[in-house]
């Protein structure tokens, strides 16, 4: 794998973990960082998401900063914008 995508990787694993300290459940911590050890980037970030919207969990606009870099880096951001846009 080119140098470029491991550092991609390891920039949106740093980001979702920061994340991830905000208010998650516990449960969903585990199931994010599990997503992340096995490099399921995404899926991580979707279940992040989901979780922010399914717990009512407001969230900073530092928070929403690494999320937009993170999903935008995975060019998935319209739509976790989307997801995420009643909770900022």
């Amino acid at each position: 794998m080119p140098s470029f995508y491991v550092s991609q990787a390891n920039d949106t694993s740093r980001g979702t973990i920061q994340i991830i300290r905000t208010r998650l459940p516990q449960k969903d911590r585990i199931t994010v960082l599990e997503y992340l050890e096995h490099r399921e980037w995404g899926v991580a970030l979707e279940h992040l998401c989901a979780t922010i919207c399914e717990e009512n969990i407001l969230i900073s606009e530092n928070v929403v900063h690494l999320i937009k870099d993170i999903s935008q880096q995975m060019d998935i951001w319209d739509e976790i914008k989307e997801q995420i846009k009643d909770f900022i």
